[in-house]
């Protein structure tokens, strides 16, 4: 899949489908956007803004190629907001002193972490050849689509 291919399918045909799957050239071309943006001072918090659902559609299609869940994206989101949760609550309960509940905010950042390079890691990974639960495979459907 071509540089425009990925953009306009991406950006304006899956925009907040979260279904299907997604080959690595999409998926890949359209974090490379992503990654040029973040350098741009003002125009990248709005780009992130508008592109967030996007970017995370694509993601969560890039997982279904390769016949992994979509709570590979989720769940180190759900493990961060638990130890922000912790956080605060020490914060608001400890007012000096060590807490306690101060080593229950380390694991589900840890976790999280590995998770979130787990999932970075099966990006790199070859889709399925053929139909996997998620749908037909993805650069097979684009090939007979051209016929």
């Amino acid at each position: 899949m071509s540089f425009t291919e990925s953009v306009k399918t991406v950006f304006f045909q899956k925009y907040a489908t979260f279904k299907g799957r997604a080959p690595r050239s999409e998926f890949w071309w359209t974090w490379l956007i992503s990654l040029v943006m973040s350098f741009i001072p003002i125009i990248n918090i709005i780009y992130y803004v508008i592109t967030i659902i996007p970017l995370t559609a694509v993601t969560v299609r890039r997982l279904h190629d390769t016949n992994r869940s979509a709570w590979f994206v989720f769940a180190p989101l759900i493990l961060m907001f638990i130890a922000l949760g912790i956080f605060f609550l020490i914060i608001f309960f400890e007012v000096s002193g060590q807490s306690p509940l101060s080593n229950l905010v380390i694991p589900p950042i840890a976790i999280a972490m590995g998770i979130s390079l787990w999932t970075f890691y099966l990006m790199f990974l070859r889709g399925d050849a053929s139909e996997n639960r998620f749908g037909p495979n993805s650069l097979l459907e684009e090939s007979t689509q051209d016929l």
